[in-house]
């Protein structure tokens, strides 16, 4: 129980997470560096393995250091992941349109980090932090390593995550909201962080880089996802992989691994101003019995009636 409390809610657990491989595992892209560059003059995300300047990245020992001086009230950590779809299968975005919306989402919020005292943030974007096909043996273990990682990226209390999605591919002209994997990102991202509408919040952690303006951060929050949702004949049991293997060897049992963790660890919930009604409240009532640790569950002002209300007494009785 202790662990499972731990592994999304603390700050070490992902620190000591991003050091696995003695540090080689994933490589951070710092923030500051990040936010300087420019499309224009030829900037591409780069590949693991470029040759990159020693202030583009950043280590877990210098990003525990600006966490532990921050002044984040509600857990936010210095640490920003991004859920994007690749716009071809040779490279996530040849001509720059990600990496355009990810700086310019930088500029824009920096000033919301400083606030807090974070002087500095990390980048986690998969190209650029994970070893790519085709890998050497080394490469491929080092590869294996970082990618235990990766539902803590997105699923973790205190990360920031940046969606793209906007656009589609150029293969099958498929959306962010078609693809398996950043179907999955979304989930996860969507289970623990504070609501964007809350006052019970450092910054807002999930922002829609699809959205203009405040649309960014004031758009709708689906109900918790059932572990089984990535299953064949579930709520996202028909998204696209590019390897359709994929859905039921790591996506699907990932997910479900993932609830039973991630909601069997969390003792606080923060869905208040999230105008939901009485179906996204059967909904998490469904996902309750799961977290066998929670201590405070925030719903208030929403939307919801007499059925949400009944449902949600109904469950928390039932919880002790």
């Amino acid at each position: 129980r202790a662990a499972l409390r731990k592994k999304y809610t603390e700050p070490e657990e992902l620190w000591r997470a991003l050091e696995a491989g003695g540090g080689e595992a994933t490589l951070v892209l710092r923030g500051s560096w990040l936010k300087e560059q420019r499309v224009e003059s030829g900037f591409r995300l780069p590949k693991r393995g470029a040759a990159l300047p020693p202030e583009a990245t950043i280590t877990p020992v210098e990003l525990r250091t600006i966490a532990e001086k921050a002044k984040c009230e509600f857990g936010a950590l210095p640490l920003i992941s991004l859920s994007h779809f690749w716009r071809t299968k040779e490279h996530p975005d040849p001509d720059g349109e990600t990496a355009a919306l990810v700086i310019a989402a930088l500029q824009q919020r920096w000033e919301d980090f400083e606030e807090k005292g974070v002087t500095d943030v990390g980048i986690l974007i998969d190209w650029c932090a994970l070893w790519q096909a085709p890998r050497s043996a080394e490469q491929e273990l080092t590869f294996k390593a970082g990618l235990k990682a990766i539902n803590q990226w997105y699923a973790h209390q205190g990360t920031t995550v940046l969606l793209i999605t906007a656009g589609a591919d150029r293969a099958k002209g498929l959306t962010y909201w078609d693809k398996g994997w950043t179907s999955f990102e979304f989930a996860l991202a969507m289970l623990i962080k504070p609501a964007n509408t809350s006052r019970m919040k450092d910054w807002a952690q999930v922002v829609d880089l699809g959205k203009q303006g405040d649309a960014q951060v004031q758009f709708g929050r689906p109900a918790l996802s059932e572990p089984l949702a990535f299953f064949g004949g579930h709520g996202y049991g028909s998204k696209t992989y590019t390897n359709g293997a994929d859905r039921d060897n790591i996506v699907a049992p990932k997910f479900r691994e993932t609830m039973f963790e991630v909601m069997g660890g969390v003792q606080e919930l923060n869905f208040g101003k999230l105008k939901w009604g009485d179906a996204k409240i059967e909904a998490l009532t469904v996902v309750l019995p799961l977290c066998g640790q929670l201590k405070v569950l925030q719903v208030h002002d929403n939307g919801f009636g007499d059925a949400g209300m009944i449902a949600l007494a109904a469950r928390m009785g039932s919880l002790g």
